[in-house]
């Protein structure tokens, strides 16, 4: 039975044959080299790959050097990180101690002149929340913890309103009861009896 597929084709060109010509195959010549050559090859070879690497220790000491310098400058910005937080920590301090400072004189002030019996107990007694010390405006808010305290501890003031004005000793001025000679001593000299009482 013939079917398309196998039925025979007529129109088909015939087959072509290609002739291949055969490979000649010549002798080779290989190239044969000395062992002087030889060495001179590698010795050129050594050479090159050497100049590719010359400057590896001079990148090497470079790249050292520029490491240590990048440590001291990062040791350098440390050390001026340091001395920035401890000059902050120092100014911080004294800023405490001369507002501490400043309060307490203040308050052993205004405690004197108030009739305090002890200005210095008054200041360690003194409830100093609200009392404040700013290198522009002063001390403020002494008078009222100093009134609050004198209502609480109404002992700490005296009867003599006197302030204490004897630095020598700290204690309260005593008044001097001058004679009639001293009175018209003082009176000649054209002193108060307390400004000549001051010179006995």
């Amino acid at each position: 039975m013939v079917t398309e597929n196998t039925a025979p084709l007529e129109d088909a060109a015939p087959a072509q044959t290609v002739e291949v010509e055969p490979t000649t195959t010549e002798p080779t010549t290989e190239q044969t080299f000395t062992q002087e050559q030889v060495n001179r090859m590698m010795a050129q070879t050594r050479r090159e790959e050497r100049g590719k690497f010359s400057d590896y220790g001079e990148l090497k000491t470079r790249a050292t050097r520029a490491d240590e310098l990048e440590q001291e400058k990062l040791t350098e910005a440390e050390r001026m990180e340091a001395r920035a937080v401890e000059a902050e920590k120092k100014a911080t301090d004294a800023q405490q101690q001369i507002a501490s400072a400043m309060i307490a004189s203040e308050v052993k002030i205004r405690a004197s002149a108030m009739g305090v019996i002890d200005p210095d107990a008054a200041y360690l007694l003194l409830d100093r929340s609200n009392v404040h010390y700013d290198a522009e405006a002063g001390v403020s808010g002494v008078d009222d913890a100093l009134a609050g305290l004198l209502e609480a501890k109404p002992y700490l003031r005296s009867a003599n309103r006197t302030p204490n004005l004897n630095p020598e000793t700290g204690q309260p001025a005593q008044s001097v009861r001058l004679t009639a000679d001293q009175q018209e001593a003082a009176r000649l000299m054209g002193m108060t009896a307390d400004e000549y009482a001051q010179g006995l």
